[in-house]
């Protein structure tokens, strides 16, 4: 009789020890599987890609605002136009390791291998072990994911913050002591100083404590447990509130891009997907000043951040209230490009990494299907609707779906904006494929061919192409990898993209333009101006071209002809402050001194803080008459 017991005993320790080892081995395998992948595609792209050391558009503001912050400027002296959160990590890691682009990457991909992790955690404690670790395995695997893991961008900060957050509430939902509540909130908030429309998600939290605790607590027990969520919400906004009011006296919450980003997804020619309008100047920096100088020229005076924010916001809450049918129209666009495969790329085509990465290219791409949206989504739809039977179970996740699709859906739609939900969707298309194992295992052929004929009809529905749609063209492509070759000062390799660029689009002044710059900076002044006169004439609105033009001609000492674009430059764009500031020089060396001191007052007038403006204003001034 002892040697059966102790027989039962040594095989219930080993039960147990084999169950510890299964809980510590599956979440670090699933680890270090995601690590490994998004390591090979850093060292793939730091080897090939010219965006690594020579960022565009956002990661390039993000780099350069990171580096201004490392160098000691930590407060700054505006209103954050976007959220700082990621932007004072990346700074913190420049203080500590130096300027670099490869160790941001690393941190990065770390927090993008733990954001694996968790999925895999969450789906186990919603779902079921084996649920876990096919998410687990699909997020480690998903070719998206891997991609803004390595890119200067908030994002893989943006999903880890939320999957914490949700992590905690289901947690603390099984102990709901109010200490945990607010750690639940200084999360959230957190996530909202990375990206801040995650603040839909509140009110929804408090619909899901309701259902969760309708017959476990009081409702003002439920209220005084949301209350401290909230308080821990305000604890991480408010000092960035009164940063941005200590700043410049401007009452700013967080960011004030919020209203200007709902008018470009919101207004009379909004294509839905597009960070533009067909007014406003299409590059990062021309589309920042363009926000300001078209707000107040509209309203005739200057304006304080939040007051363009509110500007903007109205004119797209105009635009809903005058044309609702349009609007309407436009939603629907909007829902069904966030349910398409194809990944509708925001600063440069998510497709264009493929070309660069060979592993990429077997994790994300256009075969029979967008891979892997075009199958992660149709499975999640199906997921999503057999989990309705245990909804109150669910029901975070599907509120977290619900919310931070609609904030999306909102504004305009992009492959980056929906990545806080890929996690989520990936668990419900894990339940799916678990779900049809069990079918197919029990013989329940029935339930199966249904689920076989609706799966076809939304892989039918959800992978038609969206390339023309969404205005993609190969002609911007090359264009990038050219501003990025010139960037790095590799001027060969710039001047073939720039050509291959306008060999699919002629008339494309910016590629023209660029083009021109590098033979201008190699000393081959008669191919500039002839490909600067070709732009002008192919493209004529484009201002840069004359500016740059201009320059040349400076150069030269043709001063007549520099004062002749500049001025053209300047009709286009009354606000270009490089060009009054030019014009004015010419006008000096003319000896036209009233004339030189009126541009470089106007330059004053555009930026105060123009320290060679006011220095050349100020020696003019001060010459004897």
């Amino acid at each position: 009789m002892k040697r059966v017991k102790a027989s039962e005993n040594t095989q219930n320790k080993n039960l147990l020890l084999s169950s510890s080892w299964t809980r510590f081995l599956l979440p670090m395998g699933i680890f270090v599987l995601a690590f490994l992948v998004r390591y090979v595609f850093l060292i793939q792209i730091k080897s090939s890609s010219p965006f690594f050391g020579s960022p565009i558009m956002d990661e390039l503001y993000h780099d350069r605002w990171a580096q201004q912050i490392a160098a000691g400027d930590w407060m700054g002296s505006e209103s954050f136009f976007r959220a700082p959160l990621y932007i004072y990590m990346l700074a913190l890691i420049y203080k500590i390791f130096g300027h670099s682009f490869f160790i941001p990457r690393l941190f990065q991909i770390f927090l993008g291998s733990l954001s694996c992790v968790l999925t895999y955690l969450i789906a186990k404690k919603l779902f079921n072990r084996t649920i876990g670790v096919l998410s687990g395995i699909i997020a480690s695997l998903y070719g998206v994911l891997v991609l803004y893991d390595a890119r200067l961008l908030l994002d893989s900060l943006t999903v880890f913050l939320d999957l914490v957050l949700v992590g905690l509430l289901i947690l603390t939902a099984e102990k709901p002591k109010l200490i945990n509540w607010l750690f639940c909130g200084i999360v959230l908030g957190l996530s909202a100083i990375t990206r801040p429309n995650i603040l839909i998600f509140v009110p929804f939290i408090l619909i899901w404590m309701f259902f969760w605790f309708q017959k476990k607590s009081s409702v003002k027990k439920v209220l005084l447990r949301w209350a401290f969520l909230c308080l821990g919400v305000l604890l991480m906004v408010a000092p960035v509130t009164l940063r941005n009011y200590l700043a410049d006296g401007d009452f700013v919450l967080i960011s004030w891009q919020g209203g200007y980003n709902f008018y470009l997804g919101n207004n009379p020619q909004a294509s839905g997907w597009s960070a533009t309008a067909a007014h406003i100047d299409p590059t990062w920096w021309g589309g920042y000043d363009d926000a300001i100088r078209l707000a107040e020229e509209e309203t005739g005076r200057k304006l304080k951040p939040s007051q363009i924010s509110d500007f903007w916001l109205k004119k797209g809450m105009d635009f809903i209230v005058s044309q609702p049918g349009s609007w309407l129209k436009l939603m629907g666009k909007k829902i069904s490009y966030f349910w398409k495969g194809y990944e509708i790329g925001n600063n440069e085509n998510e497709y264009l990494y493929t070309n660069l990465s060979s592993l990429l290219n077997l994790l994300m791409g256009k075969r029979i299907l967008y891979i892997p949206f075009g199958l992660v989504g149709p499975l999640s739809l199906w997921g999503l609707v057999i989990g309705l039977k245990k909804w109150r179970r669910f029901l975070l996740l599907y509120l977290f779906i619900l919310s931070y699709s609609a904030s999306v859906i909102l504004f305009f739609v992009c492959s980056r904006y929906r990545i806080p939900v890929i996690p989520f969707l990936i668990m419900f298309a894990s339940f799916s494929l678990w779900w049809i194992f069990q079918k197919i295992k029990h013989k329940e052929i029935l339930q199966a061919f249904i689920f076989l004929v609706v799966l076809i009809i939304l892989l039918i529905a959800l992978n038609t192409p969206l390339e023309n749609l969404v205005g993609y063209q190969p002609y911007t492509d090359h264009y990038v990898l050219g501003i990025s070759y010139q960037n790095l000062g590799q001027l060969e390799p710039a001047i073939k993209e720039y050509k291959t660029s306008l060999e699919y689009r002629p008339n494309f002044a910016p590629a023209r333009n660029n083009l021109a710059n590098i033979y201008a900076q190699s000393g081959k002044t008669d191919l500039a101006i002839e490909e600067y006169q070709r732009a002008i004439l192919l493209d004529p609105s484009y201002e840069k071209t004359y500016y740059n033009l201009a320059i040349l001609y400076h150069r030269k000492g043709e001063l007549d002809s520099a004062i002749v674009y500049y001025s053209k430059a300047i009709k286009l764009n009354p606000r270009y402050e490089l060009a009054h500031l030019n014009l004015g020089k010419a006008y000096s060396q003319k000896g036209m001194v009233e004339e030189a001191k009126r541009e470089w007052e106007k330059v004053l007038e555009l930026n105060p803080d123009n320290a060679e403006a006011a220095k050349l204003l100020k020696e003019k001034s001060n010459a004897p008459g």
